[in-house]
């Protein structure tokens, strides 16, 4: 199971920061983790919502979550 540097709540709140124009390095250096991480969990998140946290993620169905 992998390990996630961040919370569920950072996640998201960096996922709604970034779709306000914030770019991945700042993201980075806010949430205190390295500029492909970041990149990852924002692919994965959109790929899996909040299920990147379970042990078994689901693709996400309906983009307005």
């Amino acid at each position: 199971r992998c390990v996630m540097k961040i919370t569920p709540d950072e996640l998201k709140e960096a996922r709604d920061l970034y779709e306000k124009g914030v770019d991945i390095w700042s993201l980075s250096e806010a949430f205190g983790v390295h500029y492909d991480t970041m990149r990852r969990y924002l692919r994965q998140f959109d790929l899996y919502g909040v299920s990147i946290f379970s042990p078994n993620p689901q693709y996400v169905e309906d983009k307005d979550d």
